[in-house]
This record gives structure tokens, C-alpha cells and sequence, in this order.
């Protein structure tokens, strides 16, 4: 048994010795090692890392087909000398079934959609997606997703597949559908202003923790024997209880204004707030609101509490960021010492 467990951590040691960091650049102005992210995915091999710089330009769709860890500059970057995010279309997740892909991880891209290949659908386990703006929707595709940190402009279908764990996001305008799985987590998220629809469409069996509804409505369709413990909704219409019919659960706050720390929100029914000036204005709780420090867990309600705490509006990584690179003397005699000015600071 020890020389199994000596060989398995020799393994480790081998697979972490041998992972790569590639680079990306479609800005002729800050070349990488490729200027386009499906060279660099082609290139990468299993358990490799992605650095894509921020470009006036968009990178387009592409297909991700092996375990991999892709980072961009953000949604919203700010702080830096030219603020470029990092923005694509489509990513089609794509198994080739023979081998089913067991990790990959999205971090800091303002994204279409997050969708499988024709047939791979369940093929695709243990998928991270965080701090990113999701335009459109994200398609779960396997077992052990998690999705935390991000601006959701649309639907996540969770297609009935288990261990799912939705976390500190802002739902504008968007919903959940299609499960039936009790290891459903929808816990501390934002939903705001979203009255065309049910904000749970087919969800049955899932766990609604800590999260603020502040909604033109709170109603759900074919959604029944979900626990809502926690919650808060505020909103100007009649659908606004808390658990709805045919759901079960304990210390919601429903009709209940959370009181956000900025006075100027718009309150549900008598306006709303364009997706792109969310960040000015704060989401944080009041030291009076009913939900602080009323989470199950203790935290706040809503996306400043709970596992996640919300990390602000810029989507940039929890990685160091260089903010100033400058040469202070460009031109320079032989022998002599050529000065270089660096500002970086850490997330």
C-alpha cells in the first residue's frame, strides 16, 4: 500500500511539474505567444493554463476540448493604463465523447454563451465559472458545476444533472430551469428586475438560500418541493411570496425592502438600471436591513455574504496586475543602466 501511495504521489509531483502557462494576444500592440485562443488551446495540453490579454477586439467563439484553466483580464477592467477586457463569443465545451473532459475552469471573460458540442452533452464534469459576464446563458453540461462571481444576462439550464452550486451572482433579467436534483444550491445570489418570465422555470427538489428577489416578480412555473429558507424579495407587483406555492421553507422575508447601502436604487416597478452602471451604485446591506447578518449561515443575505462574497465589478482575477510598465530612459549610452518603472498590485 505504501509503494501505491508513493507512486501516486510521484504522479503529482510529475503532473504539476509538467502543466504550462500560455499566452494569448490579438492586440498587435502587446504581442503574445499566439494571437488567437483555439492556436492556444491546440497547443496546450491536459491541465494547462491560458493567460488571454485584454484587446479592443473580440476573440470570437471557440471549443475547448480538454481539461484547461482559461483567465482573461476581466469584464470591466479598471485600475490599469488602458483598461482592455477580454471578450469572446460562444465556448462550445467538446468532450469527442472517447474521452469525457474532467475540469475546466473560466475565469474573467465577458462571454456569449457557455455551450457543449452536438452529443457531449454529460460528458463534462467539474467546471468552474467566475468573475465573467455572461451575455446570454450557460448550458450545464455535466455533474460538479460551480458558478460564482458573475453578471448573468440570461438563463443557466441546468439540465437535470447534480451537484450544482450557484453562487454570488447578479441575475439581471435571468433565470434558472430544468432540474430535479436536490443537490441544487441557488444560494446568495442577486435577482433584480426581471418580470417577462419565472425566475425558476422546471426546478423541482433544490435548495434557495440567502438570496434578495429584487424583482418585479418572484413567480415560478413547474417548480414545486424547493426549500426557500432566508430569503428576501421586494417588488411592486403580487408575486412576491416567499416560499411560492408548492415549495416549503422558513425565515424569508417577503415584500421587504433589503435596504441596500445606496439610497438611489431603483425599486422594482418604478424603473431599472442599465446592466453596464450596476457597479455604481452599492449592493452592500445597511447595518438596519433584516437580512444582515440573517443568512443561514450567519452572513449577510444577498451576494456580500456567504462563501463568495461579491469581489466588486471588474471581473479582474484574483492575481497580480500590473497597473504602470514604462522604460524612464529609452534612450541610454553603452554600459550605462536602463531604468524600468513597474506598478502592479494584487486583487
Amino acid at each position: 500500500m505504501k509503494k501505491y501511495t508513493f507512486l501516486l504521489y510521484l504522479l503529482q509531483i510529475w503532473y504539476i511539474g509538467e502543466a504550462k502557462i500560455y499566452t494569448v494576444s490579438n492586440n498587435v500592440s502587446a504581442p503574445a505567444q499566439y494571437n488567437s485562443l483555439s492556436a492556444a488551446i491546440s497547443a496546450a495540453s491536459y491541465g494547462d493554463t491560458i493567460y488571454v490579454m485584454g484587446s479592443q477586439s473580440s476573440y470570437g467563439d471557440f471549443i475547448v476540448n480538454k481539461k484547461l484553466t482559461i483567465i482573461g483580464t476581466g469584464y470591466d477592467v479598471s485600475g490599469t493604463d488602458y483598461n482592455l477586457s477580454v471578450t469572446v463569443g460562444t465556448i462550445t465545451l467538446d468532450s469527442t465523447l472517447i474521452a469525457p473532459i474532467d475540469g475546466i475552469t473560466l475565469v474573467g471573460i465577458n462571454f456569449y454563451r457557455v455551450n457543449y458540442a452536438s452529443g457531449d452533452r454529460g460528458y463534462i464534469d467539474n467546471v468552474i465559472i467566475k468573475n465573467c459576464m455572461v451575455r446570454w446563458d450557460i448550458i450545464v453540461c455535466g455533474r460538479n458545476w460551480t458558478i460564482y462571481n458573475n453578471i448573468i444576462d440570461g438563463p443557466i439550464d441546468i439540465g437535470n444533472y447534480p451537484n450544482v452550486f450557484i453562487t454570488n451572482n447578479i441575475f439581471y433579467k435571468g433565470q434558472i430551469i430544468n432540474s430535479n436534483q436536490s443537490s441544487v444550491f441557488v444560494i446568495n445570489n442577486l435577482f433584480i428586475y426581471y418580470n417577462n418570465s419565472y425566475f425558476l422555470d422546471n426546478v423541482k427538489n433544490s435548495n434557495i438560500y440567502n438570496n434578495i428577489f429584487y424583482d418585479n416578480r418572484v413567480s415560478v412555473n413547474n417548480s414545486t418541493s424547493n426549500v426557500f429558507n432566508n430569503n428576501i424579495s421586494y417588488n411592486a407587483s403580487l408575486d412576491y411570496l416567499l416560499p411560492p406555492a408548492g415549495n416549503s421553507g422558513t425565515n424569508n422575508f417577503q415584500q421587504t425592502d433589503p435596504q441596500f447601502v445606496s439610497l438611489n436604487i431603483p425599486a422594482p416597478g418604478s424603473g431599472s438600471i442599465a446592466i453596464a452602471n450596476l457597479k455604481n451604485y452599492n449592493w452592500r446591506l445597511r447595518t438596519t436591513s433584516p437580512g444582515k447578518n440573517a443568512g443561514t449561515d450567519g452572513t449577510d443575505i444577498g451576494i456580500y455574504g456567504g462563501p463568495y462574497p461579491w469581489p466588486g465589478f471588474t471581473g479582474m482575477p484574483n492575481l497580480p496586475v500590473i497597473e504602470k510598465f514604462y522604460i524612464k530612459n529609452p534612450i541610454t549610452h553603452k554600459d550605462s543602466t536602463l531604468k524600468i518603472f513597474i506598478k502592479a498590485r494584487i486583487q
